[in-house]
């Protein structure tokens, strides 16, 4: 239990960081964006109103450099969003347009004209400054320093009131506090987040066999068969069901029993792909698997290949078994929901052909009252072609 705990407890970190670290460079993007018109303009607006000391061609050659940097970071956050090898050239980045956003304020509040321009242009800066993520908390210090070196440099050239340096000072403050308090309460968020998501996971799948419990199948049911009924999609319930298991725990006791329930299930999970699909462990050895979108066809060439699987992995069965390794029973329903339909009514159908699958040998599926068999001893070949009338081999 303790070992579970740390796992879940490591992957709610890991998933933490990973959703944080993505929000960054989405809002990294927005800023880049906003950037990308707002630096040229700026720089636009202020020499037409005489504000900036320096000529027109290098208002030009600054605004257009501007608009190009804020446009190749954009262009490669959004690349490195869809890399799933993302290395730490993106946080250099990110550095690299904290240090930009402060140089560009610096150049445009040296080269006001007035100081009162300039104290302007920097009471902008700290609003531009809370509006960056900081990729780690060092980040905050560096570039908080920085922004005071720029407030004593802006200070000096402008020769500031000391009034007029403190009130700066504050709003420099204010900006990085909060920065930081937004960066700190939207990491608790992802954190807290993930915890739920953890917690409500662990709370819907079985521990055995990692998938999905009665808990989880109902919450999946109540979310699902709605849409189906809507679209009138066809859909197949498996049942299935381990074959004389209780010889096979007898033969070997209940430790080799979990072990091969769990053998058994990792081939269900691996066949059970889409999202739109489920598997659920509904008794000791009894699974439910629903297929969305799957007609009889569908539903049996699935079955068929998960009974390969299954059969495939050779697992020894007790010496007084009729077959010498596992097998497994399945009963196929399949239907198009419409409105009015509910789900245990398919469910207990599929029960029923489950039950007729027993009836006929085990080691079958059983569709619409036929027997599809892949696997059967002479004896129960024998009975069964008795009892059948429509017996086919796979």
């Amino acid at each position: 239990m303790e070992d579970n705990k740390t796992h879940i407890s490591k992957k709610t970190r890991n998933a933490g960081k990973i959703k944080r670290k993505r929000a960054n460079r989405v809002r990294l993007i927005k800023t880049s964006g906003v950037m990308l018109f707002f630096i040229p303009a700026f720089l636009v607006v202020c020499k037409m109103f005489g504000l900036l000391s320096f000529s027109w061609p290098i208002t030009l050659l600054m605004g257009g450099c501007g608009a190009a940097f804020s446009l190749f970071f954009m262009i490669h956050v959004s690349r490195s969003l869809t890399d799933k090898n993302e290395k730490d050239a993106t946080v250099l980045l990110d550095d690299i347009f904290w240090a930009y956003q402060i140089m560009f304020f610096v150049v445009i509040g040296y080269f006001a004209t007035t100081k009162y321009l300039a104290i302007g242009i920097y009471m902008v800066m700290p609003v531009v400054i809370s509006m960056l993520p900081v990729g780690k908390r060092r980040d905050l210090f560096i570039f908080g320093g920085l922004g005071a070196a720029v407030l004593v440099l802006l200070s000096i050239h402008h020769d500031y009131t000391l009034t007029e340096f403190l009130f700066q000072a504050e709003i420099l403050m204010f900006a990085e506090i909060a920065q930081y308090l937004r960066e700190k309460l939207y990491s608790q968020k992802v954190v807290d987040e993930s915890k739920i998501v953890e917690t409500t996971a662990m709370a819907e799948t079985d521990s055995m066999t990692k998938l999905l419990n009665r808990r989880g199948l109902e919450r999946r049911i109540a979310a699902t068969w709605p849409m189906c009924a809507r679209q009138n999609t066809s859909v197949a319930i498996i049942m299935m069901d381990i074959d004389y298991f209780k010889k096979y725990n007898d033969a070997f006791g209940h430790p080799k029993g979990d072990e091969c329930l769990k053998k058994v299930s990792t081939e269900i999970a691996h066949c059970v792909r889409r999202q739109t699909d489920y598997a659920a462990r509904v008794g000791g050895e009894e699974f439910l698997v629903f297929l969305y979108g799957a007609g009889p066809q569908d539903a049996l060439n699935w079955a068929k290949t998960l009974k390969d699987r299954i059969e495939g992995l050779l697992i020894p069965h007790a010496t007084n078994n009729f077959l010498p390794f596992v097998t497994v029973s399945m009963g196929i329903a399949t239907k198009n929901v419409e409105r009015g339909d509910a789900f245990w009514e398919l469910q207990n159908e599929a029960d029923k052909q489950l039950y007729g699958a027993k009836e006929y040998g085990r080691a079958c599926i059983c569709m619409k009252d036929q027997c599809y068999a892949k696997v059967q001893s002479q004896s129960q070949l024998n009975k069964t072609i008795i009892k059948e009338k429509g017996f086919r081999v796979l």
